[in-house]
């Protein structure tokens, strides 16, 4: 499949030429290409929904001039948290719910570096010492249960105010040394959801080679692997019994953590991420031609939880500023 990667706002910040690299450095054998007309193009793909910010509607794509020129070809690579489909494409977070096969495949992070780079020390000299672990900012109501997990084998922090992929953070490198440590001490990594279903922290626990344990009941997981083999599924309503769980489980903690790491490499390392993106995608495209998404999008329930979770933002941020 031929595939354009076209900017949402041409001359303001893209991650095109980062997709563009990807693509092309996928793993043999490759059945997908870049291409730089878009005329030439199987698939027209806008792979910069997360950074329009406030334009939730991606009214920025809808109006760009290749839209109009190529219906049927267009698609979108979407990372946002909280997604709205108006075009056929890859979502990250689509809730399950709302989540539509004729229009949408579920997909994962592009660009997941692995933990073990910021460790400073060869991973496998790290005893996992710990039952489970928790790092990350208080973003989801099912967080709190997480954080209220007591052991004497866990460590659990709450971030707050700690963004990981965020530079201008206070002590950012040291703290993103400290958490690929604790992740590399565990034997199964806890991944709640938070503002999206997904989580990064899922696939840098795969790529540190251990287990997780998925707690986001409306997450779908992206086709390819046997999920099974080597992660948990549990129910958000069910958090504070899972230590029990988990601690009948530690037996089969390593050979699952081992199954993770090869699941990574197989299916969401940075050299094969996109091929296997992209071949749900051509399903999907050689199936209907898109025509699947209604034109406009779909204005059910995601349409309103999304646009209704804006107008709160707004009001929060609002609310902020009169008080300081």
């Amino acid at each position: 499949m031929k595939v354009h990667f076209a900017p949402a706002r041409p001359g303001s910040a893209t991650c095109v030429p980062t997709f563009v690299d990807r693509l092309n450095a996928q793993r043999a054998p490759q059945r997908h290409r870049g291409v730089a007309d878009p005329a030439e193009a199987d698939v027209i793909v806008f792979p910069d929904c997360h950074l329009l910010g406030r334009d939730w509607r991606l009214t920025a794509i809808a109006e760009n001039d290749l839209v109009r020129r190529y219906p049927g070809r267009i698609a979108v690579y979407d990372e946002r948290d909280l997604p709205w489909c108006r075009f056929p494409g890859i979502y990250v977070s689509m809730p399950s719910d709302t989540f539509s096969p004729t229009a949408q495949v579920a997909g994962s992070y592009y660009q997941i570096d692995d933990p073990a780079d910021r460790l400073g020390v060869p991973a496998d000299t790290i005893e996992q010492d710990l039952l489970f672990s928790f790092v990350g900012g208080p973003t989801h109501p099912c967080r709190d249960a997480v954080f209220a997990l007591r052991d004497p084998r866990a460590v659990i922090e709450n971030s707050a105010g700690f963004l990981f992929f965020d530079p201008a953070s206070t002590r950012f490198e040291e703290r993103r040394r400290e958490f690929a440590e604790v992740l590399h001490r565990s034997k199964f990594a806890l991944c709640p959801r938070g503002t999206g279903t997904s989580s990064i922290r899922l696939y840098e626990a795969m790529a540190a080679g251990r287990a997780p344990v998925v707690i986001a009941d409306a997450w779908l997981p992206p086709a390819g692997p046997d999920w099974d083999q080597f992660s948990i599924r549990w129910p958000e309503s069910g958090i504070a019994e899972l230590p029990e769980y988990l601690a009948a489980r530690e037996p089969d903690a390593q050979t699952m953590g081992m199954k993770a790491r090869a699941a990574f490499q197989m299916w969401f390392a940075p050299d094969v991420v996109l091929a296997h993106a992209f071949d749900q995608l051509e399903v999907l495209y050689r199936t209907d031609g898109f025509t699947g998404c209604p034109q406009g999008g779909y204005r059910g329930t995601q349409y309103r939880r999304v646009g209704s979770e804006q107008v709160l933002s707004r009001l929060r941020a609002l609310k902020a500023r009169l008080i300081s």
